[in-house]
């Protein structure tokens, strides 16, 4: 677990040690003047977590918390194509710094030695940037530059284990996490961009576990005995009005073991699914794959985690947890705004969103030492918290408080910040901890998304 004093040094290590040594290595901090690397980066990273639209002006007010005097005009002419590189090194000096808390009290997750669920979310940029971060291309404008964040993060201690930038066209199955190795008994849930039967078997191999949506398509699966199953009519046979389970082989290749799990969904779910299906192969100008179609009518998912330390039902709520790494992306995003800039000047736009990041990184540590242990809380609340009192924390950075006892003040406020528990659409928190009752009470997966509308525990 990390303490308050502990996470005091990981901060001043990033705002102050990494950001002075990033304006030396980058040539950005010449000779001191207003500013120092320290000043400006706590200026950029912390007065952009402030609550609603952060203007230049706003930052020149703020910079006096680091007894900087400048003008709003001094700020924007030092965001260019230098000022891109030495946030760049700030944000990965915050990358390499893990936070943790002790394990959440959820008896579910602690059957593991870690959850991580992983996702990567895509922040587009002016095309002008596209020798820096390249896109995935298109006929619209806008598209051909953009970097994706990739994330690996903890649900039990909510350490973000693994985060790291990489271009815009990566496809997920090709993460710069893949051949990272986890904790024996730790279990990995990701969407289907990251379905991959080698690594499945790989983290097999190493005692690590993973659970997984079915790739249907052009998948094989087999019995036991090796014969190929028609997977819709096989169902059909088993899986009508209740779950179902078996061993399978994965892959024609691999032939990998596996739990197939399925659950029967309503037929008006079957139905918008299928429309979804057909939508989307229009859009890609192709016919709709009829096995796909078939397979609307169950929810499918694939694991190695052994039944007799995971139901049927307890893995549904696990592949549902997945839909957290999701609304971390969007409380990055829509609340913080992190891929947006007032400035349309692109190094001036993608300075701005590098320290966003940078700020709501640490918006997520002091969260973890705050709030991590309460099942039920809520990181909207608790991040809305941490931004209305960065102040405080700038103004520690630079001397003129105490820094451990301005972020114990900060933290402990955030044990109120909790969801409230509902009855018609139970949130996450609450079907982990009685995962019996998850199935009849909380709606199916999507079969095209993965992702279920009830809130999953620690964001509302």
């Amino acid at each position: 677990m990390t303490s308050v004093p502990q996470l005091g040094e990981i901060i001043k290590k990033v705002l102050q040690e990494a950001a002075d040594q990033a304006g030396k290595t980058t040539g950005f901090i010449k000779r001191v003047r207003e500013f120092t690397g320290a000043s400006f980066a706590q200026t950029m990273i912390l007065g952009q977590m402030q609550p609603g639209e952060v203007s230049l002006s706003d930052l020149s007010q703020f910079a006096r918390h680091m007894k900087v005097n400048v003008s709003p005009q001094a700020i924007d002419q030092r965001l260019n194509e230098k000022t891109v590189s030495f946030f760049e090194e700030i944000l990965n000096a915050a990358f390499t710094q893990v936070v943790a808390a002790d394990p959440v009290a959820i008896p579910l997750l602690k059957r593991f030695s870690e959850v991580i669920v992983e996702d990567s979310s895509t922040f587009s940029l002016p095309d002008i940037l596209k020798d820096l971060w390249e896109g995935c291309g298109g006929k619209t404008f806008g598209t051909l530059s953009a970097f994706k964040v990739h994330v690996r993060w903890d649900l039990l201690n909510g350490a973000l284990t693994n985060i790291a930038l990489g271009p815009g066209k990566l496809p997920d199955n090709k993460s710069p996490f893949k051949m990272n190795r986890r904790q024996r008994r730790s279990v990995r849930i990701a969407d289907l961009g990251y379905f991959d039967t080698l690594v499945f078997e790989q983290e097999h191999a190493a005692g690590e576990y993973w659970i997984s949506r079915v790739k249907v398509g052009n998948l094989l699966i087999f019995d036991e005995e090796g014969n190929r199953l028609d997977l819709p009519t096989f169902l059909a046979e088993h899986a009508v009005d209740h779950s179902y389970e078996c061993f399978v082989q994965v892959s024609a290749t691999r032939r990998l073991r596996a739990r197939l799990i399925a659950f029967p969904v309503p037929e008006d779910v079957a139905v918008k699914r299928q429309a979804d299906n057909a939508r989307k192969a229009q859009r890609h100008s192709r016919k709709v794959n009829p096995t796909l179609q078939e397979l609307a009518h169950w929810t499918l998912l694939i694991t190695n985690i052994p039944s007799a330390l995971l139901s049927a039902q307890e893995a549904l709520i696990l592949l549902r947890a997945r839909w957290q790494i999701e609304l971390l992306y969007k409380l990055w995003k829509q609340y913080a705004q992190a891929d947006t800039s007032r400035s349309e000047k692109p190094y001036h736009l993608l300075c701005d969103i590098y320290a966003k990041l940078i700020g709501m990184i640490i918006v997520h540590w002091l969260m973890i030492v705050g709030c991590w242990h309460i099942p039920n809380r809520s990181m909207v609340k608790a991040a809305k918290a941490i931004r209305h009192q960065v102040n405080l924390l700038a103004r520690a950075l630079n001397g003129r408080d105490d820094l451990n006892q301005v972020l114990q003040e900060i933290t402990e406020g955030l044990d109120r910040c909790c969801q409230n528990n509902r009855n018609k659409h139970p949130n996450t928190s609450q079907l982990l901890s009685d995962p019996s009752s998850s199935y009849k009470r909380s709606s199916p997966v999507s079969s095209e998304t993965g992702r279920s509308q009830p809130e999953v525990v620690g964001v509302t």
